[in-house]
């Protein structure tokens, strides 16, 4: 299996590249749900680098239809990710 370069973009925290890869014209899904040796998908090594800006390119990307919608208890603002949590798990 190994890493894809969406991979190594989100684990790198390379928002630009990261960028490139998530909104290019001929995106593949498989690409956002491709796990790597270890089971893990992009997104959750993006997740992994504490990046708000870059976690939330991923999440607007890989969840656009939960991105999008209204907060009803945020004044109508979009959703946003929530922070990882320090814990990483053993």
């Amino acid at each position: 299996m190994g890493m894809s370069a969406l991979h190594w973009a989100a684990a790198l925290n390379n928002y630009k590249i990261s960028e490139i890869l998530l909104t290019h014209k001929g995106k593949n899904i498989v690409l956002k749900e491709k796990q790597d040796n270890a089971g893990r998908q992009p997104m959750q090594l993006a997740l992994e680098t504490g990046n708000e800006k870059l976690n939330e390119l991923f999440f607007r990307h890989v969840f656009p239809e939960v991105y999008e919608q209204d907060d009803p208890y945020n004044s109508g603002k979009k959703v946003v990710p929530i922070k990882p949590t320090d814990s990483k798990p053993s």
